[in-house]
């Protein structure tokens, strides 16, 4: 919009609010010229701002505006500015306000107004969706219900209830239970159910004699508790199996690789070495080989010693016989030697 076209247009509306104060009724407590001429220039700016599609700064200077003047073009505009919000039960409910509005001293810009109020209401109220609350509670206690903040009364709580189209919670709480909320979206002329439980009654006291369901009667000896799954079998691996087998192992290991080298170290000595009586630049070579052949035979006896020690310790950590389970136990026969499991 050009400068030109703004000054006519606020021009035109200073015009049209003139109308407006026209049609004020002549009564005492009427309104002073300051309030007169502060609600013009709210009505003005107020329009402004809504050209320019600042809507809530708009509201707030409109509705100041039909707060000082209450008359029925400032509530046609404030109901327009609801309606272009989304805010259809505001809008309504503003241009019912000016239908109503007493028609003293009435101009036709007044009653223009008044026209097309009556008209956006028929048009609007169609539009407006409900709510349908369903509430279950316990007998006799006296559920609290808000929406969106706004608490229901009770008498109210059967009927729809209007609310503008978009999301909106609702609150329910009983008392002794603890709150429910559910969120729920409508449309345009939707009207939705939402259902709360708030709660279920109390247990009423049992009669006579009678018992709760899964309980014992009175007297009744108690049924013996199910067995539970008994303890697993205990190990029969101590120390000393662990310690001696696994010394064992080292010395066999040892004692196999020193070996294989010692044999293949005397291999190679019987080509240079006669009788047993060696040149002496093998000299070095017999010593290495003499002593890895001690070293074989002592890691062959660790081995043995350890496999002894892991067998005593087989027989001195015997489990006790059970009726099932797995039981390891060793076993020696000639050349042989091991460990054998039952089930």
């Amino acid at each position: 919009m050009t400068s030109t076209s703004a000054s006519r247009a606020r021009r035109a509306r200073g015009v049209l609010f003139a109308g407006a104060l026209a049609a004020l009724p002549a009564r005492a407590g009427a309104q002073s010229a300051s309030d007169n001429e502060t609600a013009r220039q709210l009505l003005i700016d107020g329009l402004d701002l809504r050209d320019a599609q600042q809507l809530d700064a708009a509201l707030e200077r409109l509705n100041a505006a039909h707060a000082l003047v209450h008359t029925p073009v400032t509530g046609l505009e404030l109901g327009r500015t609801y309606l272009l919000m989304g805010r259809l039960v505001e809008a309504c409910d503003t241009f019912r306000e000016v239908v109503r509005l007493p028609e003293d001293r009435e101009t036709p810009r007044t009653r223009a107004a008044r026209a097309e109020a009556a008209k956006l209401v028929e048009e609007v109220a169609p539009e407006i969706p409900s709510l349908r609350l369903r509430i279950s509670a316990p007998p006799g206690s006296a559920p609290q219900v808000a929406v969106d903040g706004e608490s229901v009364p009770a008498a109210a709580l059967s009927v729809p209830r209007k609310v503008n189209p978009g999301r909106h919670v609702v609150i329910g709480k009983a008392p002794g239970h603890p709150a429910r909320r559910v969120e729920v979206t409508v449309g345009r002329r939707e009207e939705v159910e939402v259902a709360l439980a708030l709660g279920a009654p109390p247990p009423g006291p049992a009669a006579p004699g009678a018992t709760a369901p899964g309980a014992a009667a009175p007297g009744a000896a108690a049924p013996p508790a199910a067995p539970g799954p008994g303890p697993g079998p205990r190990s029969s691996v101590g120390p000393l199996v662990l310690v001696g087998f696994g010394v064992a192992g080292a010395g066999l290991a040892v004692g196999g690789v020193t070996g294989v080298i010692t044999l293949s170290r005397a291999s190679s000595l019987k080509e240079d070495c006669v009788n047993n009586h060696c040149p002496p630049e093998r000299f070095d070579d017999l010593d290495g080989a003499r002593l890895l052949g001690t070293v074989s035979t002592v890691s062959f006896l660790v081995a043995g010693v350890g496999a002894a020690a892991g067998v005593a310790g087989l027989f001195l950590s015997r489990p006790e016989p059970r009726a099932t389970g797995f039981i390891v136990s060793p076993f020696l026969a000639p050349g042989s030697l091991g460990v054998r499991g039952t089930f």
